[in-house]
C-alpha cells in the first residue's frame, strides 16, 4: 500500500532552516553543519542534533554552533549542490512525521534559474536518513518572497483567505541572511520588471558589528561564532564578564546604510508605492530593519511571524497544489 504524501514547506536559508509540516508542527534551527563532537558530560539528557546521511554523521543547528570543533556555513549561490545543503535537508527530514512528502520550497529571486537543479537534488533518489528512507512525490520551487505573499493570501487548506492580497498589487521585501528579495505581484502573479534582488542581508549586519567590536572587545569578537553574534544582535546586547553590553549604537551604524540600500532599490521599482495595495516586510531581518524601512510607506506592515512566513506560505501552496 502506497503512503499518501504529506504537504510540507521547506525554507532552507543561509541563516536559519525553517520547516512547516502542519499548522501545529513547525520548527527552525541555525543553518550550521559541524563535526559530530558530543558532550562528554551533560546533566539534561541527550540533546545533540545528530544527523546521519550517506554513511556520515553531523551535528546540525544550535548543537553544531555550540559543540562542533569544525563548523561550516555557506553564503554562495552554489551551496545547494554542496554536502552541507544536503545535510540541512536531511535535518529537516528527521522532523518529518511521514516518509513520503510533497514539498514546496524557494530560491532567491536572482537564483530562480537553479530551480531544476534543486528539484533534481530532492527527487533523484530516496533519502536514507538516520535509518529512515524518504521519498519526494512532488517538489515545487518558487521565488522565496512568494512564500510570505501566499501565507498572507491563503489559509491552511490552500483557499483564499485575504481577497485584497490575493487580487491586488502587492509588494514584498524579504530580508534574508545573504540577499534581500523585492517582489511585486498582482493577482498572485509576479511582475518581473518590478522584481529584484539586493545583495545584502542579515550576515552583512553580523560582519559589520563584528568589525566594530574588534576595536573595543577584540577577545569577544574573535571568540563568538557568526550565529552566536547574530543572536546577540537580535537581543541588541552582549554578555561580557557577566554584564550586558548594549549593542544598539553599533547595530544602528551598520543597519542604517543597509536599509538605505534596500529602500533605494525598492523606490526605483515602486516609486511612492501608491499603486500597491500594501507592502509586506518579511524574513529573518524584518524586525531588525522595520524601524528604518516601514516609515517610508503608510500601507506597509511586517507579516505575522516573519521568520516562518515563507515556510508557512510554501506549505499552504503545497496544500493548494494538492487539490488540483
Amino acid at each position: 500500500m502506497t503512503t499518501k504524501p504529506i504537504f510540507a514547506g521547506f525554507d532552507i536559508g543561509y541563516y536559519y532552516t525553517k520547516v512547516v509540516f502542519s499548522p501545529k508542527l513547525q520548527d527552525s534551527w541555525p543553518s550550521a553543519v559541524g563535526t559530530p563532537d558530543v558532550s562528554r558530560v551533560r546533566l539534561a539528557g541527550p540533546t545533540e542534533s545528530m544527523v546521519t546521511i550517506d554513511g556520515q554523521s553531523y551535528l546540525v543547528g544550535h548543537d553544531a554552533v555550540q559543540k562542533s570543533r569544525m563548523l561550516t556555513r555557506r553564503e554562495d549561490r552554489s551551496w545547494i549542490g554542496t554536502p552541507e545543503y544536503r545535510v540541512l535537508v536531511a535535518s529537516v527530514l528527521m522532523h518529518s512525521p511521514s516518509e513520503a512528502l510533497s514539498v514546496v520550497t524557494g530560491l532567491p529571486v536572482a537564483f530562480l534559474d537553479d530551480a531544476p537543479k534543486l528539484e533534481k537534488l530532492y527527487k533523484d533518489s530516496p533519502w536514507q536518513v538516520s535509518l529512515r528512507e524518504f521519498h519526494f512525490a512532488d517538489v515545487t520551487v518558487i521565488p522565496q518572497p512568494f512564500g510570505a505573499l501566499l501565507d498572507a493570501a491563503l489559509d491552511w487548506n490552500g483557499n483564499v483567505a485575504d481577497l485584497d492580497v490575493a487580487t491586488g498589487a502587492v509588494g514584498v521585501i524579504d530580508i534574508g541572511g545573504k540577499t534581500t528579495n523585492i517582489l511585486t505581484a498582482e493577482r498572485l502573479a509576479e511582475l518581473p520588471a518590478q522584481t529584484a534582488s539586493v545583495n545584502v542581508g542579515g550576515w552583512d549586519v553580523v560582519r559589520g558589528v563584528r568589525e566594530l567590536l574588534q576595536h573595543d572587545l577584540p577577545d569577544i569578537a574573535d571568540a563568538l561564532r557568526d550565529h552566536q553574534l547574530a543572536e546577540a544582535i537580535v537581543r541588541r546586547k552582549l554578555r561580557v564578564f557577566g554584564e550586558d553590553v548594549d549593542l544598539g549604537a553599533a547595530i544602528d551604524s551598520v543597519v542604517v546604510p543597509l536599509a538605505a540600500q534596500v529602500l533605494s532599490q525598492a523606490t526605483q521599482l515602486w516609486g511612492s508605492a501608491a499603486a500597491l495595495s500594501c507592502v509586506l516586510l518579511t524574513g529573518g531581518g524584518a524586525l531588525l530593519l522595520k524601524p528604518y524601512i516601514l516609515p517610508m510607506w503608510k500601507h506597509g506592515r511586517v507579516v505575522a511571524e516573519p521568520v516562518f512566513a515563507n515556510a508557512r506560505g510554501y506549505y499552504k501552496y503545497a496544500a493548494f497544489l494538492g487539490k488540483g
